[in-house]
């Protein structure tokens, strides 16, 4: 029994005379970079889904923007079979193009193809005359 109210009696304070003792400075900054660090990568990751949401979003927008311009001449167009050419309608079919253009998934398709494409003529070696064979049954 006397062991029993002992160990209970002095629990308590061992826990407060250890929570008296100055902080780890050391260890408090590095539990706060560490928390500061969850939190900043939890919203810039929260930010480029918002960014990436929103750039679809305006992608679509100005795709079936372009494509009611599209159809907006094709009606026109039709109207009279290939008499009159709608200018205004063609007009509004490359601003709508252009818009389209502007948007940050259209460049990075560009610059993916353009990679592309410096990628394909540097493997793609030029024919010499030694591969390139005639046609068969002309002669040179």
């Amino acid at each position: 029994m006397g062991f029993r109210f002992v160990c209970c009696f002095a629990l308590p304070f061992i826990g407060v005379a250890q929570s008296n003792r100055p902080a780890d400075p050391v260890r408090a900054a590095e539990t706060a970079q560490m928390s500061f660090d969850a939190n900043n990568k939890a919203t810039a990751d929260e930010l480029k889904a918002r960014f990436a949401k929103y750039e679809h979003e305006r992608f679509t927008e100005r795709f079936n923007h372009l494509i009611d311009a599209m159809q907006a001449f094709t009606e026109e167009y039709n109207k009279a079979p290939g008499a009159v050419w709608p200018q205004k309608k063609a007009e509004a079919i490359e601003q709508a193009f252009r818009d389209l253009q502007k948007t940050e998934s259209w460049r990075r398709a560009a610059a993916a193809g353009q990679l592309a494409s410096r990628t394909a003529q540097a493997v793609v070696p030029e024919p010499t005359s030694e591969t390139v064979a005639p046609p068969s049954g002309r002669q040179p």
